[in-house]
């Protein structure tokens, strides 16, 4: 039977390298977590450059792990256009599924946000572990779906804030909207850099939606279904690839 390979990231790979000790968290995931053994074949990959390293395990130690680079090959599978994402804060695991799914579908960078409706609290001594936990979900969906660039998870803001990101198209999903994704694409067949603004489950205030129109952005819905905060990002991301992208 044929060993499918494991992807790991590695932020300290160099292409200089001959070969890598891995981290004691790292080590322990690949050797007791993914059983890997002497002689394995891994692939490490370090969200700067592009590449993939194929390695071998040379020494399976599960608190530090020695792998032999063997070969690094450059990856071209990342989206011709730029998609930042902010996503209304949500109870339960719905930020979570929308990290994971987000990067499978190739975002660039995903920024939490508090809107008028947001019934969630985030104490400030909770943050920045919160950060972590998300930016590792970001990582471990990077490792499973074969990127070499990590989408970006940044502190929460205050929507006025984030309204003031500038890019080619700014899209604001609203379900009571007259206007469509077709008719963006008619008006805008040349944009790269898209910002996408998901509302929570009670959706956006009529004053946070003038507010958006005051900062450029263009109202749209998709279809005539009212999509759940974790659905929506997940259904535009999808739409913005076909239209714009690599679909």
């Amino acid at each position: 039977m044929i060993m499918r390979i494991s992807r790991i990231f590695f932020p300290h790979i160099l292409n200089t390298h001959k070969s890598i000790t891995l981290p004691p968290e790292a080590s322990h995931y690949l050797i007791r977590v993914l059983r890997h053994k002497l002689k394995h074949k891994v692939v490490l990959f370090n969200n700067s450059d592009g590449y993939e390293y194929l390695t071998t395990i040379i020494d399976a130690n599960p608190k530090a792990a020695c792998l032999a680079i063997d070969t690094l090959t450059q990856k071209q599978n990342e989206s011709p256009i730029n998609i930042h994402l902010f996503q209304a804060l949500s109870k339960g695991d719905k930020l979570e599924t929308v990290i994971q799914k987000a990067t499978e579908l190739g975002v660039n960078s995903i920024t939490p946000i508090f809107t008028q409706y947001v019934d969630y609290k985030l104490p400030t001594e909770r943050l920045e572990n919160k950060l972590d936990h998300w930016q590792k979900i970001a990582i471990s969906a990077s490792e499973q779906s074969g990127r070499v660039f990590v989408p970006q998870i940044n502190p929460p803001l205050e929507l006025i804030e984030a309204l003031k990101m500038e890019a080619d198209v700014k899209l604001f999903l609203i379900p009571h909207s007259t206007s469509s994704i077709s008719q963006l694409h008619q008006q805008f067949p040349g944009a790269h850099h898209f910002v996408i603004y998901i509302g929570p489950e009670g959706g956006f205030s009529e004053a946070e939606e003038k507010l958006a129109l005051d900062n450029h952005c263009h109202n749209i819905c998709l279809g005539t279904r009212v999509l759940r905060t974790e659905t929506a990002p997940l259904a535009i991301l999808s739409v913005l690839q076909a239209f714009w992208g690599d679909y």
